[in-house]
């Protein structure tokens, strides 16, 4: 689905808190996968902090930045208080433009070669439900971090 896709959407409350080390973590697997496989896309994360007071980005996340290098155009964090984000959705989901997978455990399903418990995956065609979802975190959404990936210089 990456290769056809022109905009990804991650839905997991804990996709960054869960953010532990570069590369190792579910967040960051997911980000590299889809940067060797898509096709100048953009993906947009929603999920949330347990620090309310910082303006920088979250440690874990600041790698994506040079990470950038392939099929991705441009990642964007926004972060939600972790007490606002389940008043608006227990739901972990990944959308790609018109499919939409309900990922039982989240991000953590991209931690490893196998997951450590078992999940849920369904894979459907998008509803408005979670356009209507993203519509709400994005409202209430208290940060945001945008990367680009770099373009070459013109020769």
């Amino acid at each position: 689905l990456a290769k056809f896709t022109s905009h990804v959407v991650l839905v997991d409350n804990y996709a960054v808190q869960r953010s532990t080390d570069r590369g190792k973590n579910g967040l960051g697997s997911l980000i590299r996968r889809l940067d060797e496989t898509a096709r100048d896309s953009t993906l947009t994360v929603y999920s949330s902090s347990l620090d309310r007071d910082s303006k920088d980005a979250p440690a874990p996340l600041e790698w994506v930045a040079s990470s950038i290098k392939g099929g991705l155009r441009q990642v964007e964090v926004r972060l939600l208080e972790a007490r606002d984000f389940p008043k608006i959705t227990h739901d972990r989901f990944l959308r790609f433009d018109t499919f939409v997978a309900e990922l039982g455990a989240g991000v953590e399903l991209f931690e490893g070669e196998r997951t450590r418990r078992l999940t849920t995956f369904t894979l459907k065609p998008d509803g408005q439900k979670q356009r209507d979802l993203e519509e709400k975190l994005r409202a209430h959404s208290r940060r945001k971090w945008t990367w680009k990936r770099r373009e070459a210089a013109p020769a």
